[in-house]
């Protein structure tokens, strides 16, 4: 009896609660019309502003792609051109830093080192761009170093290291560090070769260095790594494609 009287008293609770919103909607109907109009139109403005910006992020990589393709065709002022108004006309998408990169491999390409350093700067220098920032740290090096100064390129190797110890390009770093101290502080490259030799001893930098490290007469001997092993990457860095889905 206890029960039923229990369960009752839920149920009329319910039923109560229940009315007193009907009720509310009844004395404030104006009111309720206005607050569901005012979220239907927030939520097809929402979907509007999805699909919009959906197509301004496509368009925008699409014209990261025909930029590219005009650049690969030597077309490289109109490519250049296409580039520059991705950064201004699509900067709220994710292709601006890919179309500075891709600019500064073009200048890099073109022997415009200066050009090509501030392009691959403005990526390595802002957080929002994490993925790419190491690719950006490694060509600004590299062109620093063409450009004949060694100090400034050393300085982005290390903060290559420092920021992504764990990157693939982290042995090729430290072997180009190692270079550049090998005229200035030999005794500070050694210990970047062996460093070298301790953190990837399967990698073929590695071997690199161990070469580095032997006595001079059987560093001249050695003939067991290929021709090209341990040669640094090619002067002129080629142009990373963006990933296929933005």
């Amino acid at each position: 009896m206890a029960d039923w009287w229990i369960q009752s008293g839920t149920e009329e609770v319910k039923k109560s609660g229940f009315d007193n919103v009907l009720n509310w909607i009844k004395t404030h109907r104006e009111t309720f019309i206005g607050s569901i109009v005012i979220l239907l139109g927030a939520g097809i403005f929402a979907v509007f502003f999805t699909m919009k910006y959906q197509e301004i992020k496509e368009t925008a990589w699409q014209n990261l792609f025909m930029a590219q393709q005009m650049a690969y065709a030597g077309r490289v002022e109109e490519s250049v051109q296409r580039l520059n108004s991705i950064e201004t006309d699509f900067a709220k998408t994710s292709a601006p830093p890919f179309a500075a990169f891709t600019k500064g491999d073009l200048y890099f390409k073109q022997g415009k080192l200066k050009e090509a350093i501030e392009e691959y700067q403005k990526i390595a220098n802002n957080p929002k761009y994490p993925e790419l920032a190491p690719f950006a740290l490694y060509n600004a090096g590299r062109a620093k170093q063409a450009l004949g100064d060694a100090n400034s390129a050393a300085a982005v190797y290390r903060q290559l290291l420092e920021k992504y110890p764990e990157h693939f390009f982290a042995p090729e770093a430290h072997f180009l560090l190692a270079g550049i101290l090998e005229k200035t502080n030999p005794e500070e490259a050694k210990k970047v070769y062996e460093k070298i030799a301790l953190l990837y001893p399967e990698n073929v930098w590695s071997a690199s260095a161990q070469q580095k490290l032997a006595p001079p007469v059987e560093r001249a001997a050695a003939t067991s790594a290929p021709a090209d092993r341990g040669k640094p990457a090619p002067d002129r860095p080629e142009i990373i494609p963006p990933p296929k889905t933005p």
